[in-house]
């Protein structure tokens, strides 16, 4: 994780509560062209908050993993107000929202600046998977109790399927090798938002800045594997409004849908 957080965490002295807080700094490693905050580090800043919260409450990737089970994470809903810039402070605050779908295990996340500024707010939801058969296993496998956030959200919005268009237009070829993989053998969530990303001219980050993504995982992507980066715009969208896909060249399944909404100037 390469984003630096201080030895100041705030979490009821540590001990298993609903919320979890940890303050951090935009390091020079994590940022872009423009010196702001890359989305791929945020979303990796966000995951190792939120396994730091579950390490607390019992249920870390270690924990898991010895009964054979492991998080994966399923699907993302992002609203972004600014981006901060490089040396910036941030506080993360992050909790579990409940489960839907007897599947899902849904987690939320606010970031705000040192003025106390909102400059994001988040749904995630995970899936539990078996690891000797990779299949998904209902919520109640884990047998824990999980903390009363008392109805809190930070976005009260479903995580839905995107259900992107087929045949849109392939933008470049992606391969997965080395610097892909993560510790669960396939390509890491960072990744494909970063694939996201790429789908779109740097003269487009200095012109406009995207306020949301929305992003599902719907199968993953092994070492070896190539996948199709497909991009279109949605006719008449307000805010402009672009659809993206992973299609997997090896498997021929489709391996991620998002959806990324652009607004305005940068700020």
């Amino acid at each position: 994780m390469r984003i630096k957080s201080s030895p100041e965490i705030e979490n009821d002295e540590m001990e298993k509560s609903a919320f979890f807080t940890s303050k951090s700094t935009v390091e020079t490693q994590n940022v872009d062209f423009l010196g702001l905050w890359r989305p791929s580090r945020m979303l990796e800043h966000l995951i190792d908050t939120a396994s730091r919260h579950a390490a607390i409450l019992g249920y870390s990737y270690d924990d898991l993993f010895a009964q054979k089970i492991v998080w994966v994470l399923s699907r993302i809903n992002i609203h972004s107000y600014r981006r901060p810039a490089i040396g910036e402070q941030i506080t993360t605050r992050t909790w579990i929202k409940g489960i839907q779908q007897k599947l899902f295990f849904l987690r939320d996340f606010e970031v705000k600046d040192a003025q106390g500024a909102k400059v994001a707010s988040a749904s995630f939801a995970w899936l539990l998977i078996d690891l000797e058969n990779r299949r998904i296993l209902p919520a109640a496998s884990m047998r824990v109790t999980l903390p009363d956030p008392h109805g809190e959200c930070a976005l009260d919005e479903p995580l839905e399927k995107i259900n992107a268009p087929q045949g849109m237009p392939e933008v470049f070829v992606a391969p997965v090798t080395y610097g892909v993989v993560d510790i669960l053998g396939h390509a890491t969530s960072a990744r494909y938002v970063d694939w996201i990303f790429d789908c779109f001219p740097l003269e487009t980050y200095k012109l406009k800045q995207v306020s949301q993504l929305k992003l599902n995982f719907v199968h993953e992507i092994l070492p070896g594997e190539q996948v199709s980066i497909c991009a279109a715009q949605q006719d008449g969208a307000n805010p402009e409004t672009w659809m993206v896909a992973g299609e997997n060249l090896s498997t021929g399944e489709r391996a991620f849908e998002a959806a990324v909404y652009w607004d305005g100037s940068p700020k």
